[in-house]
């Protein structure tokens, strides 16, 4: 077939930059042309600029204290929607695909203008105001979640989500996987990360927990991503003084080693991270980021909590007793394979219409 041009419209959090640079990768290897455009792209630290060509266009969002800084705002959109519109006129892309946020705000609303086909991808639950607004005028939304095709206007398809491994391993056993980490297939693995900008209430709270548990007795051993801005040295002294087997890093660029090795996980539940729940069946406690937009990552948790495939927390509540209440039921091993069931369950739901192959659909039409 012949190669096609792809614009992608992504910025912001490894929850957006991953599965878009996951899409990204899926279409080169299949022949394609494949640019980014998008906001903060030449300064994001999820974007991995030498394997992608980009282009950098102004963006913001609108919230704004005084009409002075609103007025800046505008012209900031402004700017950016101008610089979008031209360059999508030179590339000429035969399809544009937004991932939501404030970052390509200004790239779909100059594709929209210009008359070139667009596909919405959320992954959220609830879907972001960029999405809900430029839904409408796309040739298709793409979502994992009923919720979210009730909100989204326009025509829906169910995809699932597009996992970004640095690494060129599409799978990997549970025994290399372990190797990777240097540890057994003796005992329950508990995978524990705050996102991809980590999380040091997560970090405190869940690390007394897990040491409760080998207090108790209870054999457990662990993965754990500390986010960039804690000293893993801390963290996996902790574990160490405990005799608790561990892997403690900053953060991992093969996840797929990660979600591999884990039988449960404790975690954030923003978009990508769910949808690895999802991919990998790993039965999860969530603990929602609570200042995370509309609180979209406690409408996910609950979500994958009606599946049957996690529990959650509100942060609020948490604390080492009520971690430790939820680390005791899940390792229960019948609840365990229960939980692994209802993902397993849902992403044959989700089927395999993977989103490069939803792309590429619409591309041949």
């Amino acid at each position: 077939m012949p190669e096609k041009k792809i614009l992608i419209a992504a910025g912001g959090t490894g929850g957006h930059m991953f599965p878009a640079q996951a899409l990204a990768k899926e279409l080169k290897e299949k022949g394609h042309k494949v640019h980014f455009a998008g906001a903060n792209l030449d300064t994001n630290r999820y974007f991995y600029r030498h394997e992608f060509t980009f282009t950098t266009v102004s963006s913001s969002t609108l919230k704004s204290g005084n009409l002075f800084s609103f007025c800046g705002k505008m012209l900031n959109l402004l700017r950016g929607f101008i610089h979008s519109y031209f360059f999508i006129k030179k590339f000429k892309p035969d399809i544009v695909v937004g991932f939501g946020s404030f970052h390509s705000a200004t790239v779909l609303a100059a594709a929209t203008v210009s008359g070139k086909p667009f596909v919405i991808f959320e992954s959220n639950a609830w879907p972001g105001k960029v999405n809900r607004i430029f839904s409408r005028f796309a040739v298709l939304n793409a979502v994992q979640f009923s919720k979210t095709a009730d909100v989204l206007k326009g025509r829906k398809v169910f995809a699932s989500v597009p996992f970004w491994n640095k690494s060129s391993e599409s799978g990997v056993s549970k025994e290399c996987a372990l190797a990777y980490f240097g540890l057994e297939n003796k005992k329950n693995t508990i995978l524990v990360f705050g996102g991809s900008q980590g999380a040091q209430s997560l970090n405190d709270c869940i690390v007394s927990s897990i040491l409760a548990l080998s207090s108790r007795g209870i054999q457990v051993q662990v993965i754990h991503f500390t986010g960039h801005d804690c000293d893993p040295n801390i963290v996996r002294n902790l574990y160490e003084k405990s005799g608790i087997p561990c892997s403690v890093k900053n953060f991992e660029d093969h996840m797929a080693y990660a979600w591999s090795a884990a039988d449960i996980c404790i975690c954030r539940s923003g978009a990508a991270t769910v949808s690895e729940i999802v991919k990998f069946a790993v039965p999860a406690i969530l603990i929602p980021f609570p200042r995370a937009a509309e609180n979209h990552q406690k409408i996910n948790a609950d979500e994958l909590y009606k599946i049957g495939g996690a529990f959650y927390l509100e942060e609020k509540y948490l604390n080492q007793d009520s971690i430790g209440d939820m680390l005791g039921k899940i390792l229960d091993e019948d609840i365990q394979k229960s939980m692994n069931k209802a993902l397993i369950n849902f992403r044959t739901f989700l089927g395999s219409s993977s989103l490069s192959n939803v792309v590429e659909e619409l591309l041949y039409k």
